[in-house]
């Protein structure tokens, strides 16, 4: 019988521990804490999504780990936090996503094949969080325009 890694199994508590702590900043609602919440959902989403649970080192001379990624998007998060903090929210996500589509082109033939399709499903998550926040511009715009 195959058992997941430890690292595995971390990172799936962490993932856990980090949505219990989302409760809280769903409890108390601010424009800082929405981000806070948001950037701790994308980072509990980068933990299930780019984990995996091979014992076996999937890294060969040129590839990247999960745990490498992980740790690469979680950075990518945390500088899109800072540097939009006073920001508006939209401009978060939206940053975050370009960020993805830079690294993206970066490392993308450092990745093995299950980890290319789970950062592709990611930036497709991301895409659609970018296509609701056009949408609602469009609609406040139109309110606008015909009021």
């Amino acid at each position: 019988m195959k058992y997941p890694s430890k690292n595995f199994l971390l990172l799936k508590i962490l993932g856990t521990f980090i949505l219990a702590f989302i409760l809280f900043f769903l409890y108390y609602r601010s424009i800082i804490n929405l981000q806070i919440f948001s950037m701790l959902l994308l980072i509990d989403t980068v933990l299930f999504l780019f984990s995996n649970g091979n014992r076996k080192d999937e890294t060969s001379r040129n590839k990247l780990s999960s745990i490498e990624l992980i740790l690469i998007v979680i950075l990518l998060i945390f500088i899109a936090f800072i540097i939009t903090i006073d920001i508006n929210f939209d401009i978060f996500i939206i940053f975050i996503l370009i960020e993805l589509i830079i690294l993206q082109e970066f490392i993308y033939l450092f990745l093995n094949h299950s980890l290319q399709i789970r950062m592709n499903i990611f930036i497709y998550i991301m895409l659609i969080l970018f296509m609701i926040i056009i949408i609602k511009k469009i609609i406040n715009l139109s309110i606008m325009y015909f009021d």
